[in-house]
């Protein structure tokens, strides 16, 4: 991203999912040689709704499930096909700094406030972005997931997690706020639900069956990142579960705190961050 904003060029659509790893050492080889190593590819028949084969020109035949990198990469017996350089791609929104576009194609759950609920595009919309894709990649969980992209919902997330959002947004641009929170704030500076009760148990909007027992929201990015890392199988059930340790957690929400703040103007540049001390990590141990 540094080197990005250092050619005068904002993503746009920054995103975990625009993140790739760079495989090496296939280059050359033939179709066979490949799948000897990678394995014959899995795929499925694309049927009709009521399961019958179909001759439709607009529909595939069949579909091809991705390669299964984690078992590749955990394999001994194979070369280290995955490099440790990433590629930033998709500059499908991408836009020159002193011309910024009028709207982004970014999901909702990676945008901040100021775009929210102003519309406003610039540099700190990649730097917030910036901050939600670290916790993702650390954590392998969403900091402000959502339910269907619903952008109140999103806002009282980011509000249970970072605080009362500055004015005029609280009190006037946010217009369904007063639906969720109170005007004023706890003793601990966090927003208060207007639902009775519990406010780690209030239900939100987009949410369904608010009757159904949840488990408390963080209510700081400090309490978000205690509560571990889980990387799904992609492949299965089950997933790779672990803790983060209180240092981590202490220096990571720092750096997370500062590309998070409200006020755009305020976010550390990109290449600034590079000299945080979380990136310095190189063993992580309790105090």
């Amino acid at each position: 991203m540094a080197e990005l904003h250092g050619r005068g060029i904002c993503h746009g659509d920054f995103r975990p999912a625009n993140i790739l790893a760079r495989i090496s050492g296939l280059d050359g080889l033939s179709e066979d040689e490949v799948l000897a190593i990678l394995g014959k590819p899995d795929s499925t028949k694309v049927v009709t709704y009521s399961h019958e084969d179909h001759n439709l020109p607009t529909a595939p035949r069949y579909l091809v499930y991705p390669v299964d990198w984690n078992s590749i990469a955990t394999n001994t017996t194979l070369p280290h096909f995955i490099s440790g350089k990433a590629c930033i791609v998709d500059f499908g929104e991408s836009y020159d700094m002193t011309s910024p576009v009028t709207e982004l194609g970014i999901p909702q759950i990676y945008c901040p406030p100021e775009y929210t609920l102003e519309g406003k595009v610039g540099i700190g919309c990649d730097l917030w972005a910036l901050g939600c894709t670290l916790f993702e990649i650390r954590t392998g969980r969403k900091l402000f997931a959502t339910f269907d992209g619903d952008a109140d919902e999103h806002l009282c997330k980011v509000a249970k997690v970072l605080g009362k959002l500055p004015e005029p947004w609280w009190s006037e641009t946010w217009e369904q706020r007063k639906h969720y929170f109170k005007d004023e704030v706890d003793a601990e500076g966090r927003v208060i639900s207007v639902y009775s009760g519990s406010n780690d148990k209030s239900p939100g909007p987009g949410v369904i069956g608010a009757l159904v027992f949840q488990n408390p929201e963080p209510r700081s990015l400090q309490e978000a990142l205690a509560e571990g890392l889980f990387y799904e199988n992609t492949h299965g059930p089950g997933g790779i579960q672990r803790d983060i340790s209180r240092k981590e957690i202490e220096i990571f929400s720092d750096l997370l705190l500062k590309l998070l703040r409200y006020t755009p103007e305020d976010r550390p540049s990109a290449s600034s961050l590079a000299e945080h001390d979380w990136f310095k990590f190189s063993k992580l141990e309790d105090p």
